[in-house]
């Protein structure tokens, strides 16, 4: 896997996601050569996805495990991370 890199990050947060949140999440992923997925339970979605994101619900305190694998997959991460400190 020459130029890919996988790399996860948990997230909690405190007062859950609006849908202006999860625009600037869908906005920021899409910036990155990675895919990116978001898991709460069992549920899996792609960071790429508004309705995705939004079908979750997320609530507040609500441990988010994203997930990227691509040539960006650390930088994205990072972006996300950044967006919902």
């Amino acid at each position: 896997m020459i130029g890919k890199e996988k790399a996860e990050l948990v997230v909690r947060t405190t007062a859950g996601l609006n849908a202006f949140a999860v625009t600037r999440l869908v906005s920021t992923a899409m910036q990155y050569d990675a895919d990116i997925s978001l898991r709460i339970g069992r549920k899996v979605v792609s960071v790429t996805s508004f309705m995705g994101v939004m079908s979750l619900a997320i609530a507040s305190t609500a441990d988010l495990t994203f997930s990227a694998e691509g040539r960006d997959a650390s930088a994205a991460l990072q972006a996300i991370e950044g967006v919902l400190r």
